[in-house]
C-alpha cells in the first residue's frame, strides 16, 4: 500500500519446514499456496518513505519465531482453516481493484505469517504483479537464506523488515539468533532496495533506551532503511489465543502508551536522519 490509498493485502499462513534456509528452486507452473485471508484493505493512510503518514490496520500476523506481534489484529471471525489458491486466481482478484491502486498509487502488499515462508508461491506471484504494472510491498521477518530474498530484489518495491530485538536479546525474545536477519538487512541495503523498519515495541521485553538507540544507529547507517516504524504493543491478540487453545507466556492486558513513543520516535529522527514514527499515533 502506498500514499494512504486502496491496496490489496495477501496473508500467507507458514508452511512448517525443518529447512530454515526457505531456498527457492524454480518455479513450477500452477503453484499454489494456502491463505489465511484473501481480501482489499483501504487505508486512511500508510506509512510510506516520508515517515509523515500512518500504519493502516494490518491483521495480526505470527512470526516464524516467537514474539509478540505489535501489529493491530484484525477483528473478524477466527478459523482455523485456509483454501488453496493458484498465483491465476489471487492475481484476477488482486486486480479487480486496479482503479484504486492507478488513481491512488496503491498496490499489493505480501503479509503474514511469513511470505518467505512459501518462497515460490510468493515469488511467482510478485512476478505477475509487476508484470501488470503494480506496485509490490513485502513484509517479512528476515530470517531466510540470501539466496532466497535475493531472488526478491527485482519484483519487490518495498520491503517492510522487521527489527525486533538488539542481537543479545534476540534469541531469548525470538527463538533464533539474529545473525541471518541482521545480514539479510545490510544485502537488501547494499542492494539498493527500499526499505522501512518496523520495530515491535513490547513493555518489559525491549522497550529500553539501548534498543532504541540500536534502532536508530541501524536506521543510520544503511542507506536503504527510509524510515522507521514503531509499532505499540496491544493486548488484542490475547482473545483470539484463548479461542484457539493457546497459551501465551506474555499476556500482558493493557495497552502500551504511544506519548512516550511518540518522544522516542523524535529522537530516533534526531539521532538517525530518517524520518520515525508511531503507528496508529
Amino acid at each position: 500500500a502506498r500514499g494512504g490509498y486502496a491496496s490489496f493485502q495477501l496473508l500467507l499462513r507458514d508452511v512448517p519446514s525443518d529447512d530454515v534456509s526457505l531456498s527457492v528452486e524454480g518455479l513450477p507452473e500452477g503453484v499454489q499456496a494456502e491463505l489465511w485471508s484473501l481480501r482489499s484493505v483501504m487505508v486512511e493512510r500508510n506509512q510510506g518513505i516520508s515517515g509523515e503518514a500512518r500504519a493502516p490496520h494490518y491483521p495480526e500476523r505470527i512470526a516464524p519465531y516467537r514474539i509478540y506481534d505489535c501489529m493491530r489484529p484484525y477483528t473478524g471471525r477466527v478459523e482455523r482453516e485456509g483454501e488453496e489458491k493458484t498465483v491465476e486466481e489471487v492475481l484476477e482478484k488482486v486486480l479487480q481493484d486496479r482503479v484504486f491502486y492507478e488513481e491512488g498509487g496503491g498496490g499489493m502488499t505480501l503479509s503474514g505469517g511469513e511470505p518467505l515462508a512459501q518462497p515460490s508461491f510468493s515469488l511467482a506471484l510478485c512476478e505477475a504483479a509487476k508484470k501488470e504494472g503494480l506496485h509490490v510491498a513485502m513484509e517479512t521477518s528476515g530470517y531466510c537464506s540470501w539466496k532466497t530474498l535475493e531472488r526478491f530484489l527485482p519484483v519487490v518495491d518495498l520491503f517492510l523488515y522487521d527489527y525486533k530485538a538488539e542481537p543479545e536479546q534476540h534469541r531469548a525474545l525470538t527463538g533464533v539468533d539474529s545473525d541471518r536477519i541482521l545480514s539479510n538487512l545490510e544485502h537488501l541495503s547494499d542492494a539498493g532496495a527500499e526499505i522501512v523498519l518496523r520495530c515491535p515495541i513490547v513493555p518489559g521485553c525491549n522497550d529500553s533506551e539501548s534498543h532504541y538507540r540500536a534502532i536508530a544507529e541501524l536506521a543510520g547507517r544503511l542507506p536503504g532503511i527510509r524510515a522507521v516504524n514503531l509499532e505499540p504493543y496491544h493486548p488484542l491478540g490475547l482473545s483470539k489465543a484463548q479461542q484457539l487453545g493457546k497459551s501465551q507466556p506474555y499476556d500482558n492486558p493493557k495497552f502500551m502508551e504511544k506519548g512516550p513513543l511518540k518522544e522516542t520516535a523524535a529522537q530516533i529522527r534526531e539521532l538517525s536522519g530518517k524520518p520515525a514514527t508511531v503507528s496508529g499515533g
